[in-house]
């Protein structure tokens, strides 16, 4: 994930979208955030990995199942969403479309690590990091084209790989 901040913000330089001025890059602060979004990301993930996962990829397959629960996890965080108050765009970009892609990355990566928990919790957290990291506490991120990223990154990752092919 960090890596494609880090296109998406060279493409936002490239393309002159906007971006502030004076880039503030995070510090210590980032330390205890990452340990708090790795507890509540873990605590999240017993229950879509630890728990729904492996009975809807036995069902469906991984991608079917990324998105079905990338759906259900959209829904999820409607309300938190709205409550920041953002633009409708922003809650379909990032709330559905980057959301959906992310549970499929998820959902793979704990099919790849041996069905791991602690595998999807670290990349849980990895991934709301990276949205804080990005320039100014994320205030910039363009969820538009972070959310073709991912999507872009979990059907290229899920086509090339089998779930699985590290662990057999």
């Amino acid at each position: 994930m960090p890596a494609l901040v880090l296109l998406a913000y060279g493409l936002m330089r490239w393309t002159g979208m906007p971006l502030p001025e004076e880039l503030r890059l995070p510090g210590r602060e980032m330390v205890i955030l990452w340990v708090a979004l790795f507890l509540a990301g873990f605590a999240e993930e017993l229950g879509w990995s630890g728990y729904a996962t492996d009975p809807l990829v036995a069902r469906w397959g991984v991608g079917r199942a990324g998105m079905l629960l990338g759906l259900i996890w959209g829904l999820w965080h409607v309300v938190p969403y709205l409550q920041a108050d953002p633009s409708v765009a922003w809650i379909f970009w990032y709330g559905f479309v980057e959301t959906v892609a992310l549970r499929v990355l998820i959902v793979w990566l704990h099919r790849s690590a041996g069905r791991s928990v602690w595998a999807a919790a670290l990349f849980h957290a990895t991934v709301n990091l990276s949205f804080f990291a990005f320039p100014n506490g994320g205030s910039h991120y363009d969820t538009r084209l972070a959310g073709l990223l991912v999507a872009l990154t979990a059907a290229l990752v899920t086509r090339v790989w089998p779930a699985g092919f590290c662990c057999r």
